[in-house]
């Protein structure tokens, strides 16, 4: 169009009745259409209301497909004039322009001027393409409306809605998806079913609502989620509605598992459902049996269970604590036969404790060949050192002094360590010849985490950033400004997509991974934070109070799963807290090991054999077996039932107090960091040898303890391994197999 017309033409134009001869036909058009314009904006306001949506939409459609921009925006404007008067079809034709034709010009204007349409699963549909957190949280919280809008929709804006970039919450997306994959006659229940389990109770009840309403055909799908979740807002929608698995096979357990027993008798006889069952479930699935069987009474199938069945499948019977107290039962009721049966097949760390329980009864077996095979034993006591011995696998050399913290990568390819007011330093661990990294920065370092493939490290520095270093390069590819407080502790989570980070005060954030975009910040409901430390699976923050107060949080949930008081004077947190169990230690140096899920001490206080102050603790076998490492520099471990010391980490070189400890994520090897700049790696195969119950087939074959001596060759080592030698070919000769009768 003509930038600059001619004035006189113009004129022309206004004063002749008819159109003049010479006008050129460009500028006859443009001054036609902007008048056009113009005179649709005139009637929009004089129009009865009628005939105004009508005006309306041609102005939207003036936006979408004028033959030039100018028009487009001068039409656009007219529309954006309407609005800011809050006339409601001018917000909606903005709207529809947004969201079915995705203007670039509408979604700018949605967002600089926050139009208010009269429906609220319009706004929530706005604020969600917008990512406009803070909005769809104040209007939409449980993304009730959202979701109502999007099952409204057609196929165009419903992937409109589910391609949108930083998606505020990816769990409705997926839950979206699936009610898109049902509409379109291939439901994908794969993806739903893998992630339903990490939904939120709000993201949960949401599914779980729309599909009973709005897909009632296909809403059986949530009684195979309560099958394997167990979760109570999928109960109570089975409970509801009267479902039943798709699988008529697991209707007799669904049934039994939600207390449902008239229609349970009629699908099962003598439990042999249930028992089958039960045989073939991991260890979770059996708990939630077990559990339902003792709260209702139904146990007579567990009585039945054949125990040997039950070692198959779950590999162990006794835990140490449990072998513990049934040596001391029978050495309590005298039944020295009973021991001497038993003294082949508990875990090699008992048997010196059984053989002294034996000689000091005047125990004597009955034939000459046990006997010949109880006096090898007693003189192999003779020899055996009084605790198991580790062997020293590698130092770690640097330059640099006072490492006080260490990290493992999850595929234990890499070790780093902090060091006081100082770098980071890397090594390779399986491959030595490779010489370590460091990670500069110009502050030190407050914490530290591998990402869960080991490719990134992330550090929380001193004066409070957030960096992020490829490995093995060691370049940073992010550094993220000050935070508000301290960072006490940050991980990576499990999907390897997100990140977490705490602060001293009690207040945390998400962000995304690699490229550290902040996702949302969190409170952890708990102030005077002492410690910090996560899960097992990198989901849950546990934090240590400096009132003794122990909490399990959620951070995707934001909700506190558990809060309890320990012992008030407790100051150190455990570390490798599976199972859901986590070990404490206070200033006085007694332990307690608490269950975060039932909130109570599974041990209690126990005061381990040690003389000097304990600055941390290690579970290798979570409420059974911890190290404790000391500020004179020793290192122990110990058995958390008895507070005997089962293995120390020997050093004859200078002593520094123990400032960090770590293991390995397949627990074969053991990391310590001393004051005095030493870094050792320990073996712990021999330990993990004399403390696991093992059936025939599994026990350590002569290779591999040839194989493991040629690796080690101390006195100790031989001698532990010559005992398991003797038992274990003691036991395949006469076929000793575990077996428990009640």
């Amino acid at each position: 169009m003509t930038q600059n017309p001619d004035l006189k033409l113009l004129l022309a134009l206004l004063t002749t009745p008819v159109i003049p001869q010479n006008i050129p036909l460009d500028l006859l058009y443009q001054t036609a259409s902007i008048g056009a314009i113009a005179m649709l904006s005139e009637a929009v306001e004089k129009s009865p209301q009628e005939n105004k949506q009508e005006i309306i939409q041609t102005l939207r459609t003036a936006v979408k497909s004028a033959v030039s921009e100018e028009l487009q925006k001068r039409a656009f404007a007219v529309l954006i004039f309407f609005g800011k008067k809050n006339d409601a079809d001018a917000i909606q034709a903005v709207f529809d322009l947004a969201i079915q034709d995705r203007n670039e010009l509408a979604l700018e204007a949605m967002r600089q001027y926050d139009f208010q349409l009269p429906v609220s699963e319009q706004n929530s549909a706005k604020y969600w393409i917008l990512n406009n957190r803070e909005g769809l949280k104040k209007i939409d919280p449980e993304l009730r409306f959202l979701t109502k809008y999007f099952l409204q929709s057609s196929i165009g804006i419903q992937n409109r809605l589910l391609h949108t970039e930083k998606a505020i919450q990816p769990n409705w997306m997926i839950i979206a998806a699936y009610f898109q994959s049902i509409s379109s006659g291939q439901p994908d229940t794969q993806r739903i079913t893998k992630n339903y389990g990490s939904f939120s109770d709000q993201e949960k009840l949401l599914f779980v609502e729309t599909m009973s309403e709005s897909f009632i055909a296909q809403r059986s799908i949530i009684a195979d989620f309560f099958l394997q979740y167990g979760d109570p807002i999928s109960y109570q929608a089975c409970m509801k509605y009267q479902l039943r698995p798709q699988d008529p096979d697991q209707h007799a357990v669904f049934f039994f598992l939600t207390e449902q027993w008239d229609l349970y008798n009629q699908s099962d006889f003598e439990y042999r459902k249930i028992r089958k069952t039960f045989i073939a479930a991991d260890d979770v699935f059996k708990r939630r049996l077990i559990l339902i069987s003792r709260k209702t009474g139904h146990v007579a199938w567990l009585r039945d269970l054949d125990a040997s069945v039950q070692f198959q499948t779950e590999r162990k019977t006794l835990s140490l604590s449990q072998w513990f107290e049934l040596i001391q039962s029978l050495q309590d009721s005298g039944k020295m036969q009973k021991l001497w049966e038993l003294l082949p097949i508990v875990p090699f760390c008992f048997t010196p404790m059984l053989y002294q329980i034996l000689e000091s009864a005047s125990f004597f077996p009955q034939n000459s060949e046990e006997i010949n095979f109880f006096t090898r034993i007693g003189n192999m006591m003779n020899t055996l050192p009084q605790t198991i011995p580790v062997p020293l696998v590698h130092r770690y050399f640097s330059q640099k002094k006072n490492p006080i913290q260490l990290c493992i990568s999850p595929d234990s390819e890499h070790l780093a360590a902090s060091f006081l007011n100082d770098e980071i330093q890397i090594w390779n661990i399986r491959d030595r010849r490779i010489p370590p990294i460091s990670l500069n920065s110009c502050s030190s370092f407050r914490a530290m985490s591998f990402s869960m493939d080991g490719s990134h490290l992330l550090t929380a520095t001193r004066d409070n950033r957030i960096q992020i270093f490829q490995i093995p390069s060691g370049r940073m590819i992010k550094s993220i400004p000050s935070q508000k407080m301290p960072l006490i502790g940050l991980f990576v989570d499990r999907d390897n997509k997100r990140f977490y980070t705490v602060d001293q005060a009690g207040f945390g954030a998400i962000w995304g991974f690699p490229h550290g975009t902040l996702i949302r910040e969190f409170n952890c409901q708990t102030s005077d934070l002492l410690r910090v430390s996560f899960d097992s699976e990198n989901s849950r923050i546990i934090i240590l109070s400096q009132n003794g107060k122990l909490t399990c949080f959620d951070p995707n949930k934001s909700q506190t799963v558990s809060s309890f008081m320990t012992a008030p004077d407790n100051f150190i947190l455990g570390q490798n807290h599976q199972r859901g169990l986590v070990t404490c230690g206070s200033s006085s140096n007694r332990i307690s090991c608490w269950n975060l899920m039932s909130q109570k001490a599974i041990i209690e206080d126990t005061s381990p054999e040690i003389d000097d102050r304990i600055l941390s603790i290690l579970d290798i076998l979570p409420g059974e077996i911890c190290a404790l490492g000391t500020q004179s520099g020793t290192c122990s471990v110990f058995n958390l039932c008895s507070g005997s010391k089962m293995a120390e980490i020997y050093n004859q070189e200078n002593v520094g107090a123990i400032t960090a400890m770590q293991i390995s994520s397949d627990c074969s090897t053991f990391f310590l960091a001393r004051m005095n700049s030493e870094i050792t790696e320990w073996d712990l195969t021999l330990f993990h040898w004399f403390t696991k119950t093992y059936s025939i087939l599994e026990i350590p074959s002569a290779k591999e303890l040839d194989d493991f001596l040629n690796r080690s060759s101390l006195p100790a080592v031989k001698n532990s391994v010559l005992l398991m030698k003797a038992i274990a070919d003691w036991r395949r000769r006469f076929d000793i197999e575990i077996e428990f009768s009640e």
